[in-house]
């Protein structure tokens, strides 16, 4: 599999306003390069572990836990590479030097959650609730333009010719749910932090995305019921003990 020659051509004339493009173009390339024969094996391993903890969620009415992404970019081989890092290494001299700058960025890429802080001119300043890091974005996609300052996007960012982007955007999710995501997934963080004494919040979102994107499904799965329930939001703070 190689990237399309009409695309690499016109690389050089593409703005910021079509990254979005390049990204899918990449993905679709990379998901391409997963059907070969040799990952058949291990990609059914991937669907059985993705699938047990889809199985604990039920259906919703969106995926924001996709399958796809999370092989591509996420998902670790038997060797301990992901498929994106394999399909780098093998195509990697068919790249002019930006396009490998682009598809680098994007593989080593985390899912993480955004919040909007504030807006102006355009563009959009956003804060990982999760290492606090800040970035300033252009307001290109339609789920940025409908948030509200204080809502929470779950995504992927990265770093292209001096401008953050976000790419991967699965869905806003309301700002009052950062709370209550904080609290549920942070302990899992202090968790990891005892067994990896030099571990930090983007090595650890990178291993665990499957673990943030089960969080967000069950939040979102509670946003869509309560929605359905004439939009009133009911909360509980319990003490449970596990036997």
């Amino acid at each position: 599999m190689y990237f399309n020659q009409e695309r690499i051509s016109r690389w050089g004339e593409k703005k910021m306003d079509d990254i979005k493009k390049l990204e899918n173009q990449i993905e679709e390339e990379v998901l391409a390069f997963a059907l070969q024969p040799r990952f058949e094996k291990e990609i059914q391993k991937a669907k059985e572990c993705f699938y047990k903890e889809k199985s604990d969620i039920g259906s919703s009415a969106e995926m924001y836990a996709d399958f796809n992404s999370w092989l591509i970019y996420d998902y670790r081989l038997e060797n301990g590479k992901t498929i994106f890092e394999e399909y780098l290494e093998v195509h990697q001299d068919q790249f002019t030097q930006e396009e490998k700058d682009f598809a680098l960025q994007q593989c080593s890429s985390y899912l993480s959650i955004y919040e909007l802080k504030e807006v102006e001119s355009g563009q959009a300043l956003l804060q990982d609730i999760f290492t606090r890091d800040k970035l300033n974005i252009q307001i290109q996609s339609a789920d940025i333009n409908a948030m509200e300052i204080g809502d929470l996007v779950l995504a992927r960012s990265i770093y292209f010719n001096g401008q953050a982007q976000l790419i991967d955007v699965k869905g806003v999710i309301p700002g009052f749910f950062k709370n209550a995501i904080e609290k549920s997934f942070i302990p899992k963080y202090e968790e990891y932090k005892n067994k990896e004494r030099y571990g930090n919040w983007n090595h650890f979102l990178k291993q665990n995305s499957l673990l943030l994107m089960k969080h967000i499904e069950i939040v979102m799965r509670l946003v869509e019921e309560e929605q359905e329930d004439d939009g009133r939001y009911d909360v509980w703070q319990s003490v449970y003990f596990v036997k």
